[in-house]
């Protein structure tokens, strides 16, 4: 149900991910961006280095206390 679509919501979920201002919103991209790929790993496979890059750099701009 989700597949044709596939392409037109990971790229918003993935601008999420480098959000400092809105922890929530990324907090929810990677929730929704793990059940996507749980559910239908064929179509994020394209998106997974774009995924992790943004992902990690996010995590290396964030101040923990």
């Amino acid at each position: 149900m989700l597949k044709p679509l596939v392409s037109d919501v990971i790229p918003p979920m993935i601008a999420a991910l480098s959000s400092i201002q809105y922890v929530k919103a990324c907090n929810n991209s990677v929730w929704a961006l793990g059940e996507i790929a749980s559910k239908d790993p064929v179509n994020v496979k394209p998106w997974a280095a774009k995924i992790v890059q943004v992902g990690a750099g996010g995590v290396k701009r964030r101040k923990f206390r």
